[in-house]
């Protein structure tokens, strides 16, 4: 077999990522025959050749390829940093460590290859082979053919890239909004999406039917499978490659999404635990779909920053938690006075009339002095020549008191 290089050979058995094995080789960890080996690009023979890392012998893996029909809300990668739901969640109890082929964005659905075998993979993502890419999109509204020949000539995505022409066919469909089957032999970051803001129209759904020959006929959204020996064939067909003796895909390996729907739930409750609280109110449906955005936008580089919780000193962390008062919530705020006391303050009582009366009395004057005090003298604050009635209900014999204290004489009643 043809000699290969010793960090690809460390990346295909499964050791590390190939920079990472380029670190290990460089840092002397790497061992062939029993030689330790610091030269990047040393070449090995696979099958002759003993290669150890950190004492412990590497076995290369057999090659695997699967088919994955990729879903929404979910990145093409291997792992992610930021704890947000990859592909591999997908495919449980995989034989081997295996990585996407190309990629899909993270709103983007479809046909996803999966393989460790990275020959392959680099023949079927570069331009050169010209590798047939069949997408089925929704745009917003309608184009014009005036539009479309401007996607099958190439469009200019920036000020120095330009697209390859492009097949470019319209899609019988009961909407209002049209849609596009376009084949690309090209995978340049978001390019339909560039492409259609090229001649002003927006992209609202995006689906990649078929890579390479391969199609997603049989498999639902979520649903994995390994290749049989006949794709397999197809896909080195389709890269112009030859494939090598010996080499086999079975076809036997099989993931439901049903299989998964378990773990990918708890995986998401502990995401939502460690994600910003972005919308405090609003419906499930808002909340999820802004939560989506906001994790495209991080993809992409163009999230807006959040605001950084303040550190706690260690004095605060051992004290126990106490809950401020409503005063120390809000900057500058008073107490709320009790109630009726700021009614009380504002307004005086008034003396009643009974209080005034047995208050001390006001000295006379002469001119009270010498007027003589008449009957029915009028009251302080009443009525001149005011007699008090009877009330109701009692006899007219009865002697009511004036309205002085003082009794009178009640008129006895004239028949008429």
């Amino acid at each position: 077999m043809a000699q290969v290089r010793l960090q690809r050979y460390l990346a295909q058995s499964g050791v590390a990522s190939r920079r990472k094995s380029e670190t290990l080789i460089e840092e002397g960890r790497v061992k062939v025959n029993g030689k330790k080996v610091t030269v990047l690009g040393t070449k090995i023979d696979p099958y002759s050749d003993r290669v150890m890392v950190n004492g412990e012998a590497v076995h290369p893996e057999d090659l695997f390829y699967a088919i994955f029909n990729k879903p929404k809300g979910c990145i093409t990668a291997v792992s992610d940093p930021e704890g947000r739901r990859t592909v591999m969640e997908f495919m449980p109890g995989m034989p081997s460590s295996v990585v996407p082929v190309g990629r899909l964005d993270f709103y983007s659905e479809g046909v996803l290859l999966m393989t460790n075998d990275g020959v392959l993979a680099a023949a079927l993502t570069s331009s050169r082979r010209k590798v047939e890419k069949v997408y089925h999109i929704k745009i917003k509204g309608s184009i014009d053919d005036r539009e479309l020949q401007k996607l099958r000539d190439g469009v200019k995505i920036d000020y120095r890239t330009t697209t390859k022409p492009a097949e470019v066919q319209r899609l019988k469909a009961k909407s209002r909004h049209d849609w596009l089957e376009v084949v690309l032999s090209e995978g340049k970051n978001r390019q339909l999406h560039r492409m259609l803001e090229a001649v002003g129209h927006e992209i609202t759904k995006l689906q990649r039917v078929q890579f390479a020959g391969m199609a997603f006929h049989g498999l639902r959204v979520g649903d994995a499978r390994e290749l049989t020996q006949n794709e397999l064939k197809e896909l080195y067909d389709a890269a112009n490659m030859k494939a090598p003796k010996g080499q086999t895909s079975r076809g036997k390996w099989v993931v439901k999404r049903e299989t998964t729907e378990k773990a990918r739930r708890s995986a998401d409750r502990g995401r939502e635990r460690i994600t910003p609280n972005l919308t405090p109110g609003g419906s499930k449906k808002a909340k999820t779909k802004l939560l989506t955005r906001y994790r495209e936008q991080e993809e992409d580089g163009t999230a807006p920053e959040l605001p950084v919780p303040r550190a706690l000193a260690e004095d605060e962390k051992t004290a126990s938690p106490r809950r401020p008062s409503k005063a120390r919530l809000v900057t500058g705020a008073k107490p709320k006075p009790k109630r009726g006391s700021q009614r009380a303050a504002a307004k005086p009582k008034r003396p009643s009339r009974a209080s005034a009366t047995r208050g001390a009395a006001k000295p006379a004057t002469a001119r009270s002095a010498s007027k003589p005090k008449t009957r029915g003298a009028a009251k302080p604050g009443g009525r001149k020549n005011a007699t008090s009635k009877p009330r109701p209900g009692k006899s007219s014999s009865a002697r009511p008191t004036s309205s002085r204290g003082k009794t009178s004489r009640a008129k006895p009643k004239t028949r008429r």
